[in-house]
């Protein structure tokens, strides 16, 4: 993007070298003009300059996007990590509570079949 607005910052600033040029011919004062032009090419200069200082710190703050993203990243695994081992944990105790059960329930059926004879 700042590679693009570089192109055309060049690109006005050639055809206002360009206008400049014809102007004389076309105009016999062309300095209410020539000041305008001067005015336009030191807001493409300072624009220009802009862009060039963004240019520079674009990496680094790069940088510290990617190294936020990589820490999000290494939360969000181990997180997941936690909830695994949790869901594990989870899995293991509703196991044995349900074999409990169905030993509690299948001495039960048995008492009553045994009342029963």
């Amino acid at each position: 993007h700042v590679g693009k607005q570089l192109e055309e910052q060049a690109q006005t600033a050639r055809c206002m070298k360009e206008l400049a040029q014809q102007l004389p011919q076309n105009l016999p004062d062309g300095t209410m003009v020539e000041q305008r032009l001067a005015r336009q090419a030191e807001e493409q200069a300072q624009t220009a300059q802009c862009l060039r200082d963004l240019a520079q710190r674009l990496p680094q703050k790069l940088a510290d996007v990617e190294q936020v993203c990589q820490r999000a990243e290494r939360q969000g695994a181990s997180l997941e990590m936690r909830l695994h081992a949790r869901l594990d944990e989870d899995s293991g105790k509703v196991g044995q509570e349900l074999e409990a059960v169905q030993q509690r329930l299948a001495q039960r059926v048995d008492d009553a079949e045994a009342r029963l004879q």
